[in-house]
């Protein structure tokens, strides 16, 4: 039997500076969602689920993004193009919706990004880094 809890992490999680989220691909769909989807709140790794089996071993994961619709409805979105620490995210992400049911949580890997991609004429997978800027003042 899985327990769970959710932690939240930052008080303020969107982003200041699209410098701020670590990889390529995350920038690009961030800023892929923000212009597509202006009215919907998106958050950068604001929250860690930490699941907890009946052995008492914990695991936790922090997905990219945090996509809350108009409607209320909340999805949590994991971009991942290689399996991390050698698990398969949809297992964390199985592991998630079983502990808590009304909760949306997407995996979405390389080859998703790549239909994406290609589709919604993007650059997720090939883009360069955004960088902060030195030279300009922070909000």
């Amino acid at each position: 039997m899985l327990s769970a809890e959710i932690f939240t992490l930052r008080t303020d999680p969107s982003p200041k500076n699209i410098a701020e989220i670590s990889s390529a691909h995350e920038q690009q769909m961030f800023l892929y969602l923000q212009n597509t989807f202006p009215n919907a709140a998106i958050e950068y790794e604001s929250h860690r689920f930490v699941v907890t089996d009946d052995q008492g071993k914990q695991r936790s994961t922090v997905p990219d993004l945090r996509i809350e619709w108009t409607n209320g409805k909340i999805v949590f979105l994991e971009l991942t193009t290689s399996f991390l620490n050698g698990t398969d995210p949809k297992s964390r992400q199985r592991e998630v919706m079983q502990c808590f049911p009304d909760i949306r949580y997407v995996v979405l890997y390389g080859q998703d990004l790549s239909r994406i991609q290609a589709k919604k004429e993007l650059t997720l997978l090939h883009a360069k880094k955004i960088k902060k800027n030195k030279s300009s003042p922070q909000p």
